[in-house]
Formats: C-alpha cells, sequence, structure tokens
C-alpha cells in the first residue's frame, strides 16, 4: 500500500473521529490553519508557562511545520498580536478572557480540552500534564498524527493547505498514571502518554527545578534501586561494595550489616542474612524512617518515596516478630506493611506533600493484601503497585485457573482498601522463551487492562522486551497507550491502522497470522494452563503445543506470500515483516525435525534459516531524524538517540542449530545424575568463540565437530596453544556471574583424566546472574556458554550446581591422538533453589 494512501486513509479516520467528538459546537466554518505554505497563525503560552507546556508548544509548533511548512512562532501574551488567529496552550490571561472565568471547573486531574472558538483553538487541561495531552489529543484527532512504534518515526499528513473541521473536544484518561520503558526515545513515550519515571531517568543529568523541565514525572518519584524498584538495601545498605550503595549519593553509612545483622532477615535455621529486612525489630524501622526523612530533607517533601522489597523470593524474615505481624495482618507482607502504615502516618503529619510507593509483588511476600477491620482503609498517601509475576503469560484473568482467579481476586480486595487512584497494576508481557517464539497474547493484554480498570487500578505499567522488536511487542506497546487513554477503544480498528502503516500491503496476511495464534493459543489453554509457568515460559515442548509442524508449516507459507507484497511497498514494510518472521523461523529450528520428517522435500536446509534470522536483523535502523538531533541540546542537556535494534534470541539459533547438526540425538544424563529429577535438569552445550590469535598461532580450526560419542551427537573444541604446553595441564574452567568479576574455578590434573572418554566434573554451586558465564580453558578462554540468557530468572534465587562433560585425547593427555585436543560436549545445570513459580 503505498504511503500516501495510508496516510490519506488515517487522516479520513481522524477527521471522523473529530466529528463523532463534537461536543456543543456542532456548526461552524472549518478553520484553515495554512494555506499555500503560509500561515497567520501563533502559538501563545502564559507567561509563567511551565516547562510542559513550553515542551507543548515547541512540538506543536515543530508538527505543524513538518504538515504545512510554515513557521508557528511561540509567543507570550505580551507580544501576542491581537489582530492574528492563535493557538492558546494553557489557560493565559488572554485565553480566559475569551473561555471565561473557569474552564476547568469539572476537570479532574489529566482531563485536559480541544476547543475551537471563532479562528482561535483553545488547548488547555488541568495539572501537570493537562495542557501537553491537550495538544497531543489535538494532533491526534485534528491533524492526524500518529507515532506507531519507538523504531519509526510519527507520521503526519504533508499538505500545505490545511483546514479541519469545528472541533469543542474533552478527553478524560482510564488511567491516570501510566509507566512505561523510555529507552531509545523520551518523546515517544512522553506523547503517547508515559507520566512516570522521568524524575528517575534525569536525576543527575539536569540542574534545571522541576517546574522548569521538560520532562516530569506525574508525582514526584525516587525510585532508586534496581530495575527501577527493590530499595530496601538503598536506605539501609548491608555492606560498601552493595550495589544498591550508589543510588544514594549522600548515603552515609553503609555497613550496617556489619554493626547491626539484626536489621535484616532471620533465615529458617535462625542466622540473620542480607536478603531483605527485618520490619519486625523496631530499631531497624526507625533507622529506615531517618533515613526516609533525610532523603525528603535532600529531595524536597512534595516526593513520593519508593519503600520496596529487594528482588528475592521467600518469606522476609522468619524472626519471632515478624511472625506475630504476619499473622496480625493475615499475609506474609504483614512486617512491610505494618511499618508502611507507621511511615505513611509520621509523614502524613511532618510532611503531608509526601506519598510512599511500594510494590504487591509475590504470594510469599507482598501480594496478598493485609486484612483490615470491616471497611478500614490504608493511608491516603500510600500508593501500591500490583505486580503479578507469578500468573502464567498464556491466560488472562477471564481463565478459570485457581492460581489466576486467585490473583484477580487480590487486585480487588487491594482496591477495597486503597485511597482512590492509589492502586497501579502491571502487565508482563512475554518472558522466557515466549520472547523468541509466536505467541499471541494482545487479547490477554486488553483482557487484563480492562479487569485492572474495572476492579479500580487507575495506574498501570508494562514491563516486555522492547529492544529486540520481537513479532508483537510494538503492537502490544502501541495498544498499551491506546488502552491507557481509553480502556473501551476500539481495538480492531487500532490492530488494522497499525498493521496498515507497520506492515503495508501484507498487513492483512500479518493480522490473519495474529489471529491464527490468539486461536491457536486460547485452543491450547481451554482443557488447563501449562504447569510451572510464570511470566516466564521455558523453551519446552509442553508449553508451546500450538507451534505444530502443520501450524509452522502453514505460517511459513503466509510470510513467503507476504515477502512478495511487502516489496511492493515501502522498505521499512520489507523490514517489518522480516523481524517478524524471525520468531517463527527460530521455532522452525526448533522443530526441525518434526518438519523434515513430515515436509521433506521443503525443509532440508536449516541453515538457511538460520541466515534469514541473521539478515533480518542486520537491517539498517531508521537513521536519527533531523528533529531528534536537535534535541541534543535540549536545557536537560540529555537526549535519547535511536539505536539498533538487539538480536532476537541469538543464543538459542546458535544452540539449535548445533543440535541439528548433531542429527538430533541425546544420549541419557551420565551415570552419576541419573537418579535426578529431570525437571530440575537443564543440559546446553557452549560453543568456541575464540576468533582472534596470535600471529604465531595457527588457525583455531573447527569449532563444532560431529562427535557420535557426545551427548548430542557434536562438541564444542577449545583452543589450546601448541606453543605453551605448560597451559594444557592443569586444564581450568569456571565461572563468572559479570565479565569482570572473580571467576569460581575448577582444575582438572593428568590422574582426573580418562582419554578419549566423556568424563564428568563438578565445578560446584552458583548463582546465575543476566551475565553470567562459563568459560574454559583458563589461558584463552575459547570456549563459553553465557549460561545467564538461557537460564536467568528475574526474582528467583537462582542457584545452581553446574557440570561439565569433558573428553581429553592426544599426548599431554596420555591418548593415541596425534594433537593434544579437549572437547566439551554439555554443561549441566541442576537446579537447587525451589522455583520461585511453584504450580497449585
Amino acid at each position: 500500500m503505498p504511503i500516501q494512501i495510508i496516510k490519506n486513509a488515517i487522516l479520513a479516520a481522524a477527521a471522523v473521529v473529530g466529528l463523532n467528538l463534537l461536543g456543543g459546537c456542532k456548526s461552524g466554518q472549518p478553520l484553515t490553519l495554512a494555506r499555500d505554505g503560509k500561515t497567520e497563525y501563533v502559538i501563545v503560552v502564559a507567561d509563567d508557562a511551565s516547562g510542559v507546556d513550553k515542551y507543548a508548544a515547541a512540538e506543536l509548533s515543530r508538527y505543524l511545520k513538518q504538515i504545512a511548512g510554515a513557521d508557528y512562532p511561540v509567543v507570550e501574551p505580551k507580544d501576542m498580536d491581537p489582530a492574528k488567529p492563535c493557538i492558546f496552550i494553557g489557560l493565559s490571561s488572554p485565553a480566559l478572557k475569551i473561555l471565561g472565568k473557569d474552564p476547568m471547573a469539572v476537570f479532574k486531574d489529566q482531563d485536559n480540552a480541544a476547543r475551537k472558538i471563532g479562528k482561535n483553538i483553545f488547548l488547555y487541561g488541568k495539572g501537570l500534564h493537562g495542557n501537553l495531552y491537550a495538544v497531543m489529543d489535538f494532533l491526534e484527532n485534528s491533524l492526524a498524527w500518529r507515532w506507531f512504534s519507538v523504531f519509526e518515526y510519527p507520521l503526519l499528513p504533508e499538505k500545505t493547505t490545511v483546514t479541519i473541521e469545528p472541533f469543542n473536544r474533552k478527553q478524560s484518561f482510564s488511567f491516570r498514571y501510566c509507566l512505561q520503558d523510555l529507552q531509545r526515545s523520551i518523546d515517544y513515550g512522553y506523547q503517547m502518554g508515559a507520566n512516570l519515571y522521568f524524575d528517575q531517568k534525569f536525576r543527575g543529568k539536569t540542574d534545571l527545578p522541576r517546574e522548569k523541565r521538560a520532562f516530569v514525572s506525574a508525582f514526584h518519584e525516587v525510585e532508586h534501586g534496581a530495575g527501577n524498584h527493590h530499595t530496601f538495601f538503598s536506605f539501609i545498605p548491608p555492606s560498601p561494595d552493595n550495589r544498591f550503595v550508589a543510588y544514594f549519593d549522600w548515603q552515609k553509612k553503609k555497613d550496617y550489616f556489619t554493626t547491626n545483622p539484626d536489621y535484616y532477615s532471620m533465615n529458617a535455621d535462625g542466622k540473620r542474612a542480607p536478603r531483605q529486612l527485618c520490619f519486625g525489630n523496631p530499631d531497624l524501622r526507625a533507622e529506615f524512617t531517618k533515613q526516609a526523612m533525610r532523603l525528603i530533607e535532600v529531595e524536597g517533601d512534595d516526593i513520593t518515596v519508593c519503600v520496596c522489597a529487594l528482588d528475592t523470593p521467600d518469606m522476609f524474615c522468619h524472626c519471632p516478630s515478624c511472625k506475630v505481624l504476619m499473622d496480625k495482618h493475615q499475609s506474609p507482607g504483614g512486617p512491610l506493611y505494618d511499618y508502611l502504615i507507621e511511615l505513611c502516618g509520621i509523614l502524613q503529619e511532618k510532611h503531608p506533600k509526601a506519598h510512599v510507593y511500594t510494590i504487591a509483588y509475590r504470594r510469599s511476600q507482598t501480594e496478598i493484601p493485609p486484612k483490615l477491620p470491616e471497611g478500614g482503609k490504608l493511608p491516603s498517601n500510600l500508593i501500591v503497585n500490583f505486580a503479578p509475576i507469578e500468573d502464567c503469560l498464556f491466560a488472562d484473568w477471564t481463565h478459570p485457573d485457581e492460581n489466576n482467579q486467585e490473583t484477580y481476586r487480590h487486585l480487588k480486595e487491594w482496591a477495597n482498601i486503597l485511597g482512590e487512584g492509589n492502586l497501579m497494576s502491571l502487565y508482563y508481557g512475554p518472558y522466557g522463551a515466549a520472547m523468541y517464539l509466536p505467541i499471541g497474547d494482545i487479547d490477554r493484554l486488553v483482557t487484563n487492562m480492562r479487569l485492572m480498570h474495572a476492579a479500580g487500578a487507575r495506574g498501570i505499567q508494562m514491563d516486555q522486551d522492547m529492544h529486540s522488536r520481537s513479532a508483537f511487542s510494538e503492537l502490544r506497546n502501541y495498544l498499551f497507550y491506546k488502552l491507557r487513554k481509553d480502556v473501551n477503544a476500539d481495538i480492531g480498528a487500532i490492530i488494522r491502522e497499525f498493521t496498515g502503516y507497520m506492515y503495508g500491503p501484507a498487513a492483512e496476511l500479518i493480522r490473519t497470522y495474529l489471529n491464527e495464534l490468539e486461536a491457536a493459543r486460547k485452543e491450547m489453554i481451554s482443557k488447563g494452563l501449562p504447569m510451572g509457568v510464570s511470566f516466564h515460559a521455558p523453551l519446552e515442548q509442553k508449553n508451546f503445543l500450538y507451534l505444530t509442524p502443520e501450524n509452522i508449516h502453514r505460517w511459513q507459507g503466509y510470510f513467503d506470500k507476504m515477502a512478495v507484497l511487502a516489496a511492493k511497498g515501502p522498505d521499512r514494510c520489507r523490514v517489518n515483516v522480516e523481524l517478524a518472521r524471525r520468531s517463527l523461523d527460530i521455532a522452525t529450528l526448533w522443530k526441525w525435525f518434526e518438519l523434515t520428517k513430515k515436509y521433506p522435500e521443503i525443509y532440508r536446509d536449516h541453515q538457511v534459516f538460520v541466515e534469514r534470522i541473521s539478515a533480518a536483523e542486520k537491517n539498517t535502523p531508521l537513521p536519527m531524524a533531523a528533529w531528534e538531533q536537535e534535541r541534543a541540546s535540549r536545557p536537560e542537556g540529555f537526549a535519547e538517540i535511536r539505536r539498533k535494534w538487539m538480536p532476537l534470541g541469538d543464543s538459542v539459533v546458535s544452540d539449535l542449530a548445533t543440535i541439528i547438526k548433531g542429527g538430533g540425538q541425546v544420549k541419557p544424563l551420565p551415570q552419576e545424575l541419573a537418579g535426578l529429577d529431570q525437571s530440575r535438569v537443564k543440559r546446553f552445550v557452549p560453543a568456541n568463540r575464540f576468533s582472534v590469535v596470535g600471529k604465531d598461532y595457527p588457525p583455531v580450526g573447527d569449532r563444532v565437530v560431529l562427535d557420535p560419542d557426545a551427548a548430542f551427537g557434536f562438541a564444542a573444541t577449545t583452543y589450546l596453544p601448541p606453543q605453551h604446553p605448560g597451559q594444557k595441564l592443569p586444564f581450568t574452567f569456571g565461572y563468572r556471574q559479570e565479565r569482570k568479576s572473580p571467576s569460581i574455578t575448577r582444575s582438572i590434573k593428568l590422574d582426573e583424566i580418562t582419554p578419549g572418554v566423556y568424563r564428568l566434573y563438578k565445578l560446584g554451586e552458583v548463582i546465575v546472574t543476566p551475565a553470567a558465564m562459563i568459560w574454559m580453558p583458563e589461558w584463552s578462554c575459547s570456549t563459553i556458554l553465557e549460561i545467564g540468557q538461557r537460564l536467568y530468572e528475574p526474582g528467583a534465587e537462582n542457584r545452581w550446581e553446574a557440570y561439565l562433560s569433558l573428553k581429553f585425547d592426544g599426548p599431554t593427555y596420555g591418548g593415541p591422538a596425534k594433537e593434544d585436543r579437549v572437547l566439551v560436549d554439555q554443561v549441566i545445570m541442576v537446579r537447587k533453589s525451589d522455583d520461585q513459580f511453584k504450580a497449585k
């Protein structure tokens, strides 16, 4: 579909919306904003316009110039020409003379209006972002502005003569507060409706006072902690090297666990450990309050203090005092709730503008709300973000599953005891294998957001991976913002418009593909949910039953047609189709042996699919637009830039390709581990990635070799420099949590080696982190396994026992081979911690 046809269709749709939204002004003459590339209009802001209002005016001026090519000056009332038509942003004195004394008498926070009176336009709203939202409403509903994805440019009609119909709209949002990932473009989220986390994002990057800044949060949050939450140790750090210490510059005492171990959790064995805080301890509570007061002293009392538990599972504390508070509030979160009620009371008296924010997260900690006396309410200055991380990602809250039903019941119970507007709710997008395999969860998003609103939530957050541009992450993101504005929006129309722009001539087929994925997911869960699946789905057959050879083959046929169709549209449509196909190609590699058996004439060379995934990820992202480059000189001194997206499942693609090379065989576990519960065991093959050797060394050689003795029919090689025989024994391998962190190492001596035979070598217990890596051998570290990418689960204990299966051969190791060689056919990881998400 040619780009101009798309623009015209959007413009026509926007005109219909504008007419349907007319209030008391259904008649009148159309308004001409520009004629032949020229305009008489000026944009008027109040004398005391805030940084947000000035930003709104600057954006409107820029967008209008993009549309018509004309300049729309931004002026204050003292500089305006009364004879010229104006676009008023906010309620300046000349605007009030026309509108009357109190045009926002019945407005709630963030309500906004866009009105035409005579030749003048009035864009105003209540609260910090009200005027900005009025501007965005005007752009969207009168001028057909769209911004479909953070990876795309905003879309505007380009016409030298701009005429719009009369309008008189008032807009109220379904959700007042909106928190979303702000990477890659701050403007995208801000203009689409995100209004939280800007204070945190700009911390340390500007000296401007809050009222002068363009990007400001709806409430002044200081959420110092990893991942925007989890702040206990920012206030009470256990040691100077704890990663949370850096979040508060004013923090003086940094070794509380050394001096006050009783401030921290008691485990089931009665020992103190720095896992969480012990809110059954009155001294700890007093110290935490003192630190919170210090934060307010530094930041000001118009602040929201984030008090959230660490992202580690299980009970906060096993001490007798904490157990009493659990019983008192009939919830595992009792100790924290009890303290928050105390802290909120102190702040209400000493700092009435301040609020406290916490997360309702994990059934073993804070998801279950406290039981209050009949009709009782939590303090009015307490904000709670409900984060149901234990829900199965395949089902919404209408599913009869007991676990999901309990979640929604907890959400409604929170709404009953919190002040109006103080409940937020978080939607988890797909993680784990569902990030890189095909999944249709758009209906789940829509349904759960509507149920959140029905339960009483007035703030929302979405947590999903956007960085790899997985198949429907951008659509999910766009719908999230649309539902933030109107929870009852026409989802079908939004999806048609979004796909029409993003996929052009292939839009109808991409919608067919999405609809069939949705239907297949619902069919899979109609008889029950996969056991043990939360927001994170492991790559296991039981979790993706809908990825059958028949479905995969049919959907590949759709994409063959889409590739032809997309080539007829703008090049970005081709790129978007290729990016969307990656998840299906990964599924094809995963199901390769089933596909080759059923369709042997078609699925013959897996490398075609590997290379297609790689080619899609090498597409060049849209260059930084001129108007984005201009923003690098913002008064805030900070600008996000458009960057290349991250690969989708690259480590998984590598694993699947090597399994296919091995012919698909899987040998039983080594005898030493044969009696283990198989559900606790994960097996991986590392890769030889040593790519640069000195000029005096021979080439590395094959990085993967076929080997019938290997567990999967193939093994990874290791680089052993012949010029340094002393590096071959002892053979040392190890594990590190981060690239520069110390390693846990294990050295193998000659008496532990049986030449020409795979033997199992135990490394020991490790804590898996996102960047965790197993490496070998010590001299070259040529062969690695990025175990964090495969096993790390946010919020789990992530304790595993690691084993390596190695085969040694050659003179150094007493084997018959002419040259020394060490092969590794598998790394075996045995889960030591309980699953954080236990199936009922």
